[in-house]
């Protein structure tokens, strides 16, 4: 509980405490960043996880705030620190699975699957996992695929997402999946209508 700010009555005082505060926002925001590159956490700096934090629209429900306060409750430099839960993540990556949802502009064979333009398709760690028409209809099909055992879902919407899609995505989501935590945040990546973090 003390991780979150809203709760008056849970004050940081263990060493544990603050570690969890400082790696929670940031933990995320670092995902969000991973997702919107073509290497993912491989070669990330914190200088570019700096440069997103200035983009507001880019994974919004992240308070950069409390990033800042967690470096500074732990007495590190931001950079440092940054830099440090990059390279912890880095270390577990194979852990988290990664989906990604998008639409072929041209008619294309992928993994020997043959998809016609205009086709959505879903991949996950680079299999082939479901084509359809209607990008959210191809999402759910690719989450109750690969995220059995799962505790956690994260979906990044992309920059050809609208704020009512998003919203209509993430009720859709809330009441088809109940038995592992879902979050919706805007990713605003191009190309990838979205892309799912499983972990």
């Amino acid at each position: 509980k003390s991780h979150a700010d809203y709760l008056e009555d849970c004050p940081r005082v263990s060493i544990m405490d603050k570690v969890l505060y400082a790696c929670d926002e940031l933990a995320g925001f670092v995902t969000a960043c991973a997702m919107v590159r073509p290497e993912l956490l491989s070669g990330m700096k914190a200088k570019s996880v700096r440069k997103k934090m200035k983009q507001k629209s880019f994974a919004a429900a992240v308070n950069r705030d409390d990033i800042i306060r967690g470096a500074e409750d732990l007495q590190v430099e931001l950079n440092e620190h940054i830099q440090f839960v990059i390279e912890a993540m880095n270390e577990v990556a194979g852990e988290v699975g990664e989906g990604r949802v998008c639409q072929a502009s041209r008619d294309v064979t992928i993994y020997g699957h043959e998809i016609k333009a205009g086709m959505t398709f879903a991949t996950f760690d680079d299999d082939i996992v479901t084509v359809g028409r209607d990008p959210l209809f191809v999402l759910i099909k690719l989450i109750e695929e690969r995220a059995d055992g799962a505790e956690i879902v994260t979906v990044y919407t992309g920059e050809a997402v609208t704020p009512e899609q998003a919203e209509t995505t993430t009720k859709s989501l809330e009441e088809k999946f109940s038995g592992f935590d879902i979050e919706v945040v805007h990713g605003g990546q191009p190309h990838y209508d979205y892309l799912i973090a499983v972990e």
